[in-house]
């Protein structure tokens, strides 16, 4: 999603400048700009874990309102190796997801 936020590039500028995938011409390096660090965790759904090394989910403290008739969604951010921005999404709090703590 590009809302003109910065969400354009913003997955650069979190990124690690290692660990993530290479191995093809979709590759985005990421710059850790801020000293985010973020990392190619995947995600996991039950059993199954995908994406390790290719993608990283965080998820937010904001509920998504389109699951409100199952009372258990949340946003979450996504990055991927393939591309600069933020991904914009909402997820089942079933879902296994990184989680980033910021002390205040």
């Amino acid at each position: 999603k590009t809302d003109g936020k910065g969400t354009d590039t913003a997955g650069k500028h979190l990124k690690t400048t290692s660990g993530w995938y290479n191995g093809d011409s979709d590759y985005k390096p990421g710059l850790d700009t801020y000293g985010f660090a973020a990392l190619p965790a995947g995600y996991a759904n039950g059993s199954s874990v995908g994406y390790v090394g290719k993608n990283t989910d965080f998820w937010t403290a904001t509920p998504d309102e389109s699951f409100s008739r199952f009372s258990y969604g949340a946003y979450s951010r996504e990055l991927k190796y393939s591309i600069d921005g933020l991904i914009e999404y909402g997820n089942f709090n079933y879902h296994g997801l990184s989680v980033r703590c910021v002390k205040d």
